[in-house]
């Protein structure tokens, strides 16, 4: 697992809506998290969906806003592979954004390494060259949920290959990334109706061959249940229901957590 980081400046921004990194972090804490035990943390992958902006630079590079984001699996306590079945994933999810309006596409993929410190080990080189080669945008993220405990960190790091060209021998580099702050209502409620799920029991995300309609695994409430829950938007009640709600599955690496929320509910809170 040597790493080939380099010191190349990628010129080029990532930009992450929130819901895309929520349900990130809520695939990655469900397989590696401070009340598990660490010889039980699985690493998970899943897929990167969105859409590419700006101008491209010498290399072909452009500026990437991820949407959306669908956990696909997850695997040893090591390193996760693709698997044919993956493939067959991958294929399924782009044609179901391509035929949306409007259409988005995958733009690289996630994975977490928990508690291993975050790079690119060997086979995430080889696994990003399948992204990469033809879409030299394409990115990966990698989680480690430990770096939630430093302040102000989100808990990943975003990575480009610096040559695709030179196969499973090129370097690789950091992505500036940015998480764009929630400014609708509606991503507080989703957050709610996660913590139902974990106070029932239920897995907090699916994976893409546990439920027969991935798409839809997560049910947003109607108009009607959104304005009658808008009183309730303070950030005391919501962080307070927040640790209640996943403190037992998230121990120490929910306070980071409940910071950064704290931090994107203040315009919300005075709305």
């Amino acid at each position: 697992m040597t790493t080939r980081q380099s010191n190349f400046k990628d010129n080029k921004t990532v930009t992450i809506e929130a819901e895309a990194y929520y349900k990130m972090l809520v695939h990655v804490l469900r397989f590696g998290n401070k009340a598990r035990d660490h010889r039980q943390y699985k690493e998970v992958m899943g897929m990167l969906i969105g859409r590419l902006e700006g101008e491209a630079n010498s290399k072909g590079v452009r500026d990437i806003v991820i949407e959306d984001v669908v956990p696909i699996s997850h695997g040893g306590s090591i390193e996760v592979a693709f698997k044919p079945e993956d493939y067959v994933s991958f294929s399924y999810v782009d044609a179901e954004y391509a035929s949306r309006e409007p259409p988005l596409f995958t733009v690289g993929w996630y994975h977490s390494h928990p508690g291993l410190k975050i790079f690119f080990s060997s086979t995430d080189i080889k696994n990003q060259l399948g992204w990469q080669t033809p879409n030299p945008s394409a990115i990966g993220i990698v989680f480690d949920h430990t770096y939630l405990d430093n302040p102000d960190d989100m808990g990943f790091r975003t990575f480009r290959l610096d040559d695709p060209e030179k196969g499973p021998m090129t370097e690789y580099h950091e992505v500036k990334s940015i998480v764009k702050p929630p400014d609708d209502p509606k991503f507080y409620i989703k957050i709610m109706d996660l913590i139902n799920s974990i106070h029932s029991k239920e897995p907090p995300i699916l994976e893409i061959n546990e439920t027969p309609d991935l798409f839809g695994d997560i049910v947003m409430p109607g108009q009607s249940q959104i304005m009658a829950k808008q009183p309730e938007l303070s950030t005391t009640d919501l962080m307070e229901a927040l640790k209640t709600g996943l403190f037992s599955m998230l121990e120490l690496s929910f306070e980071p957590l409940v910071r950064y929320l704290n931090k994107w509910s203040q315009n919300l809170v005075k709305w």
